[in-house]
């Protein structure tokens, strides 16, 4: 009986192993070093949310302001998102945005939000790993966020740093920046 238990227990090791070794599998590891992102071509697609930090915080223990004016007292319980990308160039590309959360506030009451929001506007490339998105509607339209994008086997890491104006002081955003890091895996 022991015997068998062990064989057992070797088998599902060693296939987890293989399953976990194939490149194509999310949860396998990643082995090598981050490649920086340099042609638009590299990420054209469609790629899913997996983990995204909040100033080094995963974005679900992240405060983020709910249930009304002044109040910056919730966690995001629940958040995925969908990024589509569509080339126009060699280092140009159309992105499409979709992200869905929920927040839960924190003070014990059990009140839960939930909401989304769709982005959609021009991806430039920098040859080097940089990345400048600019949103074609909205607020943001003038100003492009700058980041980095690089690839890791089937995974596409984005850290940006989102920064608001000194007259649009926002709670929940220390010192008025917060830097932003997803890891999405192509669909």
């Amino acid at each position: 009986m022991r015997l068998k238990t062990t064989l057992i227990i070797s088998l599902l090791i060693a296939a987890l192993a293989l399953g976990c070794s194939d490149d194509k599998n999310p949860a396998a590891p990643v082995a090598g070093e981050a490649v920086p992102v340099t042609a638009a071509a590299q990420i054209e697609g469609r790629w899913n949310s997996v983990q995204a930090w909040v100033d080094g915080l995963p974005l679900n223990t992240y405060t983020v302001p709910a249930f009304g004016v002044g109040r910056y007292d919730a966690v995001i319980a629940a958040w995925s998102s969908g990024l589509t990308v569509t080339r126009t160039g060699e280092a140009s590309a159309l992105f499409s945005l979709q992200t869905e959360g929920t927040s839960v506030d924190t003070a014990g009451s059990g009140l839960m939000k939930s909401g989304g929001f769709d982005y959609w506007g021009d991806l430039v490339l920098d040859g080097d790993g940089g990345v400048s998105a600019t949103l074609r509607t909205g607020r943001s339209k003038d100003r492009p966020f700058v980041g980095q994008a690089s690839l890791l086997a089937d995974t596409l890491v984005l850290n940006f740093t989102l920064s608001s104006p000194p007259e649009k002081a926002v709670g929940f955003l220390p010192n008025a920046q917060t830097s932003f890091i997803a890891r999405l895996v192509r669909q």
